[in-house]
């Protein structure tokens, strides 16, 4: 018997991902998706944390957030719908950049990208929890490196897409 993952909600409230299979029911559970409680106090965690040891190099981004090494690839293409994504489903390339992005706004959107990644892949955030905190740590580069946030958002918001 193949196994698959089926997905129940506990008493408690937690949705609790089970692996069922060859071993029988719920030989194997996975960690509960975040929700409630458990939810904000992973937003508190995060919310100040910034990408450490960045190097972009050979088409991959990597660096250390939250005491991790987090390596991802990524490409630019032609008239993507927003100025960078990424995606689980792209195999060789899991983040996208649009290729009229300026050289010098590359790496914030980048680490922004990893980041939402990470807390989305990583620590099963929402997206849109997620993305909050990947602008926390987009905002916290740029104004370390550069010291004007609201330049550098007015520069990304005249790219074409």
């Amino acid at each position: 018997m193949p196994k698959r993952r089926i997905l129940k909600r506990r008493r408690d409230g937690v949705k609790q991902h089970y692996i069922v299979g060859s071993r029988g029911n719920n030989a194997y559970r996975k960690r509960p998706t975040l929700n409630g409680n458990r939810l904000k106090q992973t937003i508190k965690t995060y919310s100040d944390k910034q990408m450490d040891n960045i190097i972009i190099k050979n088409g991959k981004i990597s660096g250390t957030y939250d005491n991790k090494r987090i390596r991802y690839p990524f490409k630019k293409i032609n008239h993507l719908e927003t100025i960078g994504n990424w995606d689980h489903k792209l195999k060789k390339h899991s983040i996208i950049i649009d290729k009229d992005v300026k050289k010098n706004n590359v790496k914030p959107l980048l680490i922004h990208e990893a980041v939402e990644q990470y807390l989305v892949k990583e620590k099963d955030m929402p997206i849109s929890e997620a993305h909050k905190i990947a602008t926390n740590a987009e905002e916290k580069y740029v104004k370390s490196n550069r010291n004007n946030w609201r330049g550098y958002q007015i520069s990304v918001a005249k790219t074409k897409i």
